[in-house]
């Protein structure tokens, strides 16, 4: 006879909670067990965090809400020095011209450095998505080489070694890029949703045996059915989307605050739109309306036909409805 394996999740009546409400539940347990001496307890929940976060982490991969989640954080990090260095480039060019004089030579070669470099300004590069933008780089970059008089011009400006130094990140910024991790699978993310509840629902049969043996007591036992509270409070949040046939908002895993993503405007406003439809008359219906409500409706096509005139006050107060 084989004892079939019960899920500490199975024995609680839980919603299932997004990964954001499953950290925020944890974090909100480790706060009140500061300085409580339990180690196993502390352990079990620092760990139950830590799992959580990656699985955080593996989710926001998955949805693409971080690009370095989609890259790796090295090619963030080159981003930004390449941003730096495209505006240094345009910072020079800029102190150039007002160093020599708006109307000298100096300032006409650095304005047309400018146009060619950037002419919708550097934020236009900058601001673009990464692979986006190390197109445009390297477009400048083949610019520079290909057109003979950009070239002089920022020789002659001595703008060389800003120049250097954005095609030295540049090339760093493509390798960078080829690093591109791989998107986790839907099933992947269901499984480290499931694992994360049952965590969850471990650490809380946890605290509520403490509590019920008297293994913490005062301020401490306090603290702990307040937490417990924020879990039972996330959860009576989940079923009231439940109820209203809308998927449960993300959170803060801080603070606990509600996030709207623009999947759920766009449900929202579903729903709205379709609590506006009314039902189609039937045949039945319209047998069975007054015949004021008739006259009414054959009057309303009259005045489609002829249009109401401004100019006569008297159709003004007369009730057609």
């Amino acid at each position: 006879m084989t004892t079939e394996e019960i899920a500490s999740s199975d024995m609680f009546d839980f919603y299932s909670f997004p990964l954001s409400r499953q950290l925020y539940s944890l974090n909100q347990i480790d706060h009140a067990l500061a300085d409580c001496g339990d180690e196993l307890l502390c352990q079990w929940v620092a760990n139950a965090i830590r799992l959580g976060e990656e699985a955080y982490e593996l989710e926001a991969s998955f949805s693409g809400r971080t690009p370095n989640t989609v890259f790796g954080p090295e090619a963030q990090k080159v981003d930004w020095e390449l941003d730096r260095a495209l505006g240094a480039v345009a910072k020079f060019l800029t102190t150039s011209a007002q160093a020599y004089g708006e109307t000298s030579a100096q300032a006409q070669l650095a304005r047309f450095a400018t146009d060619r470099l950037f002419p919708d300004g550097v934020p236009a590069v900058i601001h673009l998505p990464y692979v986006d933008e190390e197109i445009a780089v390297r477009m400048i970059l083949r610019r520079i080489e290909t057109e003979p008089r950009l070239g002089q011009a920022l020789r002659e400006l001595g703008a060389d070694r800003f120049i250097e130094r954005v095609a030295a990140v540049h090339a760093r910024y493509q390798e960078a890029l080829r690093d591109e991790r791989p998107r986790p699978s839907f099933a992947q993310i269901k499984e480290a949703r499931r694992a994360g509840q049952e965590r969850l629902c471990q650490i809380v049969a946890l605290v509520l045996v403490r509590l019920a043996t008297g293994e913490h007591e005062g301020d401490q036992a306090a603290a702990l059915r307040k937490a417990l509270g924020e879990v039972k409070a996330q959860n009576a949040a989940i079923g009231r989307y439940y109820k209203r046939r809308r998927r449960a908002t993300e959170v803060d895993p801080e603070t606990g605050e509600e996030l709207e993503t623009e999947a759920e405007f766009e449900e929202e406003f579903e729903e709205e739109d379709a609590d506006d439809v009314s039902s189609p008359f039937t045949a039945e219906d319209v047998a069975k309306a007054s015949e004021r409500v008739i006259e009414a409706i054959e009057e309303l096509g009259e005045r489609v036909a002829d249009p109401w005139s401004p100019g006569e006050e008297a159709d003004m107060d007369e009730d057609v409805a």
